[in-house]
């Protein structure tokens, strides 16, 4: 699948913005609009979107109407996709295409990653927020707002968490996978030593940041679920690469991927190599 080519970003320019306003903004509005609803919703607080598995909450649409806000008035000039706001209106994913080098900037949120979890009470949900400049992804935060626990990347300086620790992927003899069940039940799943799903790509980003996942693949590439995990995982040290039909694999980019595409995350590209011919077919 091709999309437009990203304006390159010079490496060395600083990010037009402090990651850490970002980290304090997200906190905030977790605490605010998604913890303080947390096992506190009315039955009309929660509603299907595309199917019954597909929901959105009174949580999800004030903590994006708050990111909006706070983001859009910490960089000036620029605009917000957001889950909800893309649901509404789907012409703002043309937004990932503008690449341009006088392209606003982009912030793309999932106000709570893992919107099945929270709304049944489980406190599996993350917030994610990643920042483009010119087609490319330059920041990238997650927070998890039950625990506290987050990870911040800028590109080319490498991943954090909230304690300031240096984010790094391990090496592990015995592979852990987040997996969808069908694919956990074949040859890919079978070369792992456990495989599960936890419902929050956030929540899997951190963890293959933080060294405690080796694997994941994912085929549904919404931009909010991916752009800064990516960036988190690749400044870790770890691997993203898209699969499409029978292309060669390719790198990742924060923009909406449609038709059979895979994205696989690992902790290193030589493991990635190693696991493309047990992949399930596009």
């Amino acid at each position: 699948m091709s999309h437009p080519p990203a304006t390159p970003a010079d490496p060395a320019a600083p990010l037009p913005v402090d990651p850490a306003m970002v980290a304090e903004i997200m906190a905030e509005v977790a605490l605010t609009e998604v913890v303080s609803r947390f096992r506190r919703l009315a039955p009309e607080d929660i509603r299907a979107k595309r199917h019954a598995s597909d929901l959105v909450t009174e949580a999800d649409l004030a903590a994006e109407r708050a990111l909006e806000a706070r983001l859009t008035a910490l960089l000036p000039g620029s605009r917000v996709l957001g889950e909800e706001g893309a649901f509404a209106d789907p012409g703002r994913l043309d937004w990932c295409a503008d690449t341009g080098a006088g392209a606003p900037p982009l912030w793309i949120v999932d106000p709570v990653d893992g919107t099945g979890n929270f709304a049944h009470g489980r406190p599996g949900f993350a917030m994610i927020v990643a920042l483009v400049l010119g087609g490319e992804t330059r920041g990238g935060w997650i927070l998890e707002p039950m625990s506290g626990r987050r990870a911040v990347a800028v590109a080319g300086q490498g991943a954090y968490d909230h304690t300031g620790h240096r984010l790094l992927v391990g090496d592990a003899e015995r592979l852990t996978a987040s997996l969808a069940w069908r694919t956990a039940q074949g040859p890919l799943g079978q070369r792992m030593h456990a495989a599960r799903r936890q419902g929050s790509a956030g929540l899997d980003y951190l963890d293959l940041a933080g060294g405690r996942l080796q694997v994941a693949l994912f085929g549904r590439m919404m931009p909010w679920d991916h752009a800064a995990g990516v960036l988190i995982l690749e400044e870790a040290g770890g691997h993203a690469e898209v699969h499409h039909a029978d292309d060669p694999p390719a790198a990742y980019r924060p923009v909406a991927y449609r038709g059979n595409s895979r994205l696989l995350l690992t902790n290193s590209a030589a493991l990635a190599e190693d696991l493309r011919p047990d992949l399930p077919k596009p």
